[in-house]
């Protein structure tokens, strides 16, 4: 993740700030750089899975097409 730097910057930011809002905010924009980090690592190792798979809230079945489909 080209940004990562810049994103754990602005979280640890928020945490200093240590009003409830902004440990809110930290904590959301904490999960939304995970979920992007493993977002890139799937597109490195399955090429094929899709943004809208993701979005879509049918994890189960991106579960299942994933587990199935060795690592080439």
């Amino acid at each position: 993740m080209k940004d990562i730097g810049s994103r754990i910057e602005k979280i640890e930011a928020l945490l200093e700030e240590g009003a409830v809002s902004s440990l809110t905010y930290a904590a959301l924009e904490s999960r939304f750089t995970i979920e992007l980090i493993c977002y890139e690592r799937l597109m490195t190792a399955y090429g094929y899975t899709s943004y809208s798979d993701l979005r879509n809230g049918n994890q189960r079945m991106l579960f299942n097409k994933l587990y199935r489909k060795p690592m080439s």
